[in-house]
């Protein structure tokens, strides 16, 4: 994955214009160890993670699944998607975000993020380490959509949506931990 650029003005000799690219860094989620339960402290996050991304879900969806499928998909060969190659993804990204939604980090529920939603939106096929890589870039891209969403509105009262995306933050960092752990 590149790293966006950015332009900052530099006094080095040498330099035409006066300023040099510079990679910004990007803060990849750490994995925090797999409870059963969620903690309390992110629980308490869970009804305004609701409110904010309730009525986003199919959206949310139908980006994963464009994600997935722009990912999947080589870059000089753009065939058209099968419905049914679609409607599964479509249903594996809409069953990981209504957990991601409830908080939900059982271990049946994260068993099948690993073994079967997890490779069905890689594309991969059974076999879970295949489809550790994109299934960590999805990962990735539902936190960036979701916090995103959590933010696109201002408010007078920030602690609502800092409750939401903490919750969030918890849920997506025990579900990447169940991931590496395939």
């Amino acid at each position: 994955m590149r790293l966006p650029m950015t332009t900052v003005k530099s006094s080095e000799p040498g330099t035409a214009t006066g300023s040099r690219r510079e990679l910004r860094p990007f803060v990849w989620l750490e994995s925090s160890p797999i409870t059963e339960v969620l903690p309390a402290d992110a629980a308490a996050g869970l009804p305004e993670l609701e409110a904010y991304l309730g009525q986003q879900v199919p959206l949310l969806m139908r980006s994963l699944v464009d994600f997935t499928l722009v990912d999947s998909q080589d870059r000089t060969s753009r065939r058209a998607v099968s419905a049914s190659v679609r409607n599964r993804r479509r249903r594996c990204a809409g069953l990981w975000i209504h957990a991601i939604l409830a908080g939900s980090v059982e271990p049946g529920m994260l068993e099948s993020l690993v073994h079967t939603w997890g490779p069905q939106l890689a594309g991969t096929g059974p076999l879970p380490a295949r489809a550790l890589r994109k299934t960590k870039n999805c990962l990735e891209f539902l936190r960036g959509a979701m916090t995103g969403m959590i933010c696109s509105l201002p408010e007078a009262n920030l602690v609502p949506q800092a409750k939401a995306i903490h919750c969030l933050e918890t849920v997506l960092a025990i579900h990447l931990r169940a991931i590496e752990n395939c």
